[in-house]
């Protein structure tokens, strides 16, 4: 029987730890979902804002051979030259970037990003040769125009696809949550309802034993009892303050 309860309370704390251990695994899991998703968020902020930075700086450097060529005055070439530094960093930065499902974007932005900065370069060269008329020719062929509303129209498909990707990340997300928090309120739920019926059993087989000690108990008392009664010589039994509590039949003829 002692054999028997101890088996099912080993069972039962077994049980408890595998729920524990259960709890904290899925929690490092969706940890770990959160933190992917997280990272999904963060690089689409990124890619977004590489994006504009490229479409500021490609119409800085329009802007700056634009002025030059119609003005020629050297201080118009100081957006050009800013653009021009900055404009390769934020490319390189572009073309490090790993998302395979944009990559044909991405390269076509920089493709005509490129594109766009060596047109102005050509026309301020040509400026520069005091050729004024040419360089206004090829202002007017409108290659530079249409490098820029490339690299627009594929930073407006960026930029939406972006926002898409955001949007099914930030539902991964909610998701994620909520099926962490149902797991682990599934999981906290058994382990309290395994606590309250191993408390319930732990409960009951102490009122069982209980019962069983004193019915053994009055088992053998009635059977000391019929011992007692049945035996010809005289037995008094006293309590510590030697008051008589109890006196079997042979001794009660004494008293008669």
């Amino acid at each position: 029987m002692a054999f028997k309860k101890i088996t099912t309370y080993f069972t039962a704390v077994v049980l408890l730890l595998i729920i524990i251990v259960t709890v904290i695994i899925v929690s490092i899991k969706q940890t770990d979902d959160l933190k992917t998703i997280n990272n999904e968020i963060t690089a689409s902020f990124e890619i977004t804002e590489l994006a504009d930075r490229v479409l500021t700086l490609s119409i800085d450097n329009e802007t700056g051979a634009r002025g030059y060529l119609l003005t020629g005055s050297e201080e118009f070439l100081t957006p050009f030259e800013n653009a021009k530094l900055n404009l390769s960093t934020s490319l390189d930065s572009l073309k490090n970037i790993q998302q395979i499902r944009q990559r044909y974007i991405i390269d076509s932005i920089i493709v005509y990003a490129e594109k766009r900065f060596l047109f102005s370069k050509k026309m301020i060269d040509i400026r520069r040769n005091n050729n004024l008329e040419q360089s206004i020719k090829l202002y007017n062929a409108d290659d530079g125009r249409i490098f820029m509303e490339r690299i627009r129209y594929f930073i407006s498909i960026l930029k939406h696809q972006q926002n898409q990707l955001l949007n099914e990340a930030k539902l991964k997300s909610n998701d994620s949550f909520n099926q962490l928090t149902i797991i682990q309120y599934m999981i906290v739920g058994s382990a309290l309802i395994l606590v309250i019926v191993l408390g319930y059993k732990f409960r009951s087989d102490a009122l069982k034993t209980k019962t069983e000690l004193e019915k053994k108990v009055k088992e053998q008392t009635l059977q000391i009892r019929s011992i007692l009664e049945s035996i010809s010589d005289s037995f008094i039994a006293f309590d510590k303050n030697f008051t008589i509590t109890y006196i079997n039949k042979a001794s009660a003829t004494y008293f008669q």
